[in-house]
């Protein structure tokens, strides 16, 4: 009996160490698939995007998070890696309010200029619709 017992422990072990290490596979897997994403995520050259996916909290600069706040209706990024002498740019698409997008700006203590706001590095345009002076689209451009 003794022998049959130990026999069903070991068993019991093996068995236990083959979950063990098909859980750190599949973890292993899921480690580089992630890799693989984040790299080529971060390398590709122009990226549209929506609000909280993955490229959104990997990107999106804390200006245009606190602007996408005042949108009204549908909203999305887009996103233009730096090359060269070309800076980041990242385009914050929707429709908002001008007093509310100025009111954010002076709360993160951007300068107004002539054609635009700056901070640091950063400028800031807006296009309008022309119409009732609704902003349609926040242009984010960083030097680096």
């Amino acid at each position: 009996i003794e022998s049959h017992q130990s026999m069903l422990r070991g068993t019991g072990v093996m068995a236990f160490l083959k979950k063990i290490t098909l859980f750190f596979l599949f973890l292993t897997i899921v480690c580089i698939v992630l890799f693989i994403f984040f790299v080529v995520s971060s390398i590709s050259d122009y990226k549209e995007y929506s609000k909280y996916s993955f490229f959104y909290f990997l990107h999106t600069p804390v200006v245009l998070k606190e602007l996408s706040e005042h949108c009204r209706g549908e909203l999305f990024f887009t996103y233009s890696a730096a090359d060269g002498l070309r800076p980041i740019t990242i385009y914050l698409e929707c429709n908002m309010g001008f007093k509310d997008f100025e009111s954010e700006l002076i709360k993160q203590n951007y300068t107004k200029n002539l054609t635009n706001y700056s901070l640091g590095n950063t400028k800031i345009q807006v296009e309008t619709d022309g119409v009732n002076g609704n902003i349609t689209r926040v242009i984010h451009v960083e030097f680096i």
